[in-house]
């Protein structure tokens, strides 16, 4: 009867990945050294795998946008966070699935199934991997968002602004964590080389029969946040789970070259009390049908962090830009981005007394650039006792000795349909030799005559055809898995 259970719970665990995606399942509490504290909570309208009353994808899987309500690629403010059985702050069946009861400034674990984001790519592949092949490497990045003024129809673009420090968006929530979708340690039950390798370090068994069977039960993937330490006690704090798993278009993936958006959500609540069961020995009620016998978070659950983490430009569609909305606001996370800004203390281009190209010919929507997206930028003023070559490869090089400067001539050369168009000298600046001294400079013809207060970089070398830029030639993230 015993191996019966095991090869029973192992068939569960084998169940093909696509038959469903990912949502939160389970919430616990953990204390200062890891352990799982407490008792199990769920979030709103749970239904969990295995419980023959209810359909657990009916009930929990949400997928923006919304194939159903909202066709195409993309988000919009049309697309609501939570499914309709979660935009209530209510229970499917509180006496099975409660909610959590969680302590201000305690961290907290929301657990969820890798559904073959994790496992099921790589080398090793029973059959082919069409799942992850597009997608972000360790799974893309889950925001966790916090709020004590929750709105029935949430909106995701507006829950997707909310920044740590609170002020982002409408200012109604905060950011309370991100962390790569993969958190180093999960997996679910499968013959191939990663899920070995993970089950070697962390073996898992379903609880009750820790010791029993191969050791390859499941453990599911968990997001770790901290509750803030201001949540009011004796109210109910909702918290909103955001996986972005955007397919980006430099991936040229054949259904959609443009790219697409890609949102799984889950609505949950907590009941913020003073004091929980903290004997780390104790049974933990309210266990799920098939409960693992998983007892500890992750090593690193306190400092956990993503690769990409501007939820803004992990956006592919266009909504944030077209409404003007970004850079990253104040106490987000910092992000990759297209170029970086100047360094502090140096001043922003001053106006160009370059001849303008007739209207229309040229685009108003594109920002200098000096390097190519995803570069670093070189230092603006080379230090002392360096060449004058640049990391660009400019052309121009010079050596420094005490007392000399350096005359850098920034020219650009514009050809439009039209008119003929001079190349002209916008400024000539002298740096002085010494890193700390006042800078001056001067005009092609004088040495003393004032420079702009800041020159524009050259783009390119004269000759050569200029990149063409738009608005997404860049990626989010940088690397891709592909199989």
């Amino acid at each position: 009867m015993r191996n019966a259970l095991i090869a029973a719970a192992a068939a569960l665990a084998c169940a093909p990945f696509s038959a469903a995606h990912t949502y939160i399942q389970q919430l616990r509490n953990v204390d200062d050294n890891g352990n799982y504290v407490g008792d199990w909570g769920y979030p709103r309208g749970y239904c969990a795998k295995g419980d023959t009353s209810c359909d657990p994808n009916d009930m929990n899987n949400w997928l923006l946008p919304d194939p159903k309500t909202e066709p195409g690629l993309f988000i919009s403010d049309k697309s609501i966070l939570c499914k309709a059985t979660q935009r209530r702050p209510q229970q499917l069946d509180a006496d099975k699935y409660p909610r959590l009861k969680a302590i201000p400034g305690k961290h907290i674990v929301l657990r969820y199934s890798e559904n073959g984001h994790v496992s099921q790519k790589g080398p090793g592949l029973v059959t082919p991997d069409i799942t992850n092949k597009w997608k972000p490497d360790k799974g893309g990045t889950v925001f966790v968002y916090g709020t004590t003024d929750p709105k029935e129809d949430e909106k995701l673009v507006n829950v997707l602004q909310w920044t740590a420090d609170g002020k982002g968006g409408d200012g109604r929530g905060v950011l309370l964590g991100l962390n790569d979708f993969d958190d180093g340690r999960c997996y679910e039950a499968s013959p191939v080389p990663i899920v070995k390798e993970r089950a070697a370090k962390s073996p898992s068994y379903a609880m009750g029969q820790t010791g029993q069977g191969s050791g390859m039960f499941s453990i599911p993937c968990e997001s770790n946040i901290q509750l803030p330490k201001d949540a009011p006690v004796g109210k109910p704090y909702t918290i909103y789970w955001v996986w972005q798993w955007n397919t980006y278009p430099e991936v040229k993936q054949p259904d959609a070259p443009q790219g697409k958006d890609q949102y799984y959500t889950t609505c949950m609540d907590v009941d913020v009390v003073d004091t929980i069961a903290s004997d780390v020995n104790a049974t933990a009620k309210f266990p799920m049908p098939q409960q693992d016998d998983i007892s500890v978070a992750v090593k690193d659950f306190k400092a956990r962090t993503a690769d990409y983490t501007d939820a803004i430009k992990g956006e592919v569609g266009p909504y944030f830009s077209s409404n003007n909305i970004g850079p990253t606001a104040p106490g987000a996370p910092a992000s990759t981005s297209v170029a970086s800004a100047p360094p502090s203390g140096v001043a922003s281009p001053a106006p160009s007394t370059v001849a303008s190209a007739p209207a229309g010919l040229l685009p108003t929507d594109v920002p200098p650039m000096s390097t190519r997206p995803g570069r670093p930028q070189p230092s603006q003023v080379p230090s002392s006792g360096n060449s004058g070559n640049e990391s660009g490869g400019n052309g121009s090089s010079g050596n420094r000795t005490s007392g000399d400067v350096v005359t850098v001539t920034d020219i650009v050369y514009i050809t439009v349909k039209g008119p003929s168009v001079t190349p002209t000298t916008l400024a000539t600046a002298v740096v002085p030799s010494s890193d700390n001294a006042p800078a001056t400079s001067a005009a092609p013809s004088s040495r003393n005559a004032p420079a702009p207060t800041g020159v524009p970089r050259l783009t390119s070398r004269p000759g050569r055809p200029q990149p063409q830029i738009t608005a997404r030639a860049f990626s989010p993230r940088g690397r891709y898995y592909r199989a």
